[in-house]
């Protein structure tokens, strides 16, 4: 994120279009969104998690309020990908550009692998805890 944050920051050196002031709000608020999706991991699900692991069930909390409200930060990674494409062409050098995409593929790709994890392993890790702690 920090990576495509500069790109996006360079891509914005030039004269300041529209479509870049939209590139940038739309951006810090994925961003934000991201580091809230892990904040509520770290500060909710690990330690929820930790406690069934120790045999402790916290109650009025479950793994599937974590699979009802978990947020699908990937489709919002899609759009942005769709924005840089569609608007940014004509606008920016390629090579920056490419830069730039490069990087947001590479997290698609880290936060595809992330949402694996959590949905084909984490979460049936957990329901099985729930069951035994039940």
């Amino acid at each position: 994120i920090p990576e495509i944050r500069e790109n996006l920051s360079s891509l914005e050196e030039g004269p300041v279009t529209s479509s870049a002031r939209i590139l940038d709000r739309f951006f810090n608020d994925y961003r934000n969104e991201v580091e809230a999706h892990f904040e509520y991991e770290e500060q909710t699900v690990f330690p929820y998690i930790r406690g069934l692991v120790h045999g402790v069930h916290t109650e009025g909390y479950s793994i599937e309020q974590f699979e009802e409200n978990h947020s699908n930060i990937e489709d919002k990674l899609e759009d942005l990908k769709n924005i840089l494409i569609k608007y940014l062409p004509g606008e920016v050098p390629a090579e920056e550009l490419n830069r730039t995409l490069f990087n947001v593929f590479l997290l698609e790709d880290d936060l595809g692998r992330h949402a694996l994890i959590e949905d084909k392993v984490l979460v049936p890790y957990v329901m099985q805890l729930e069951e035994n702690h039940g």
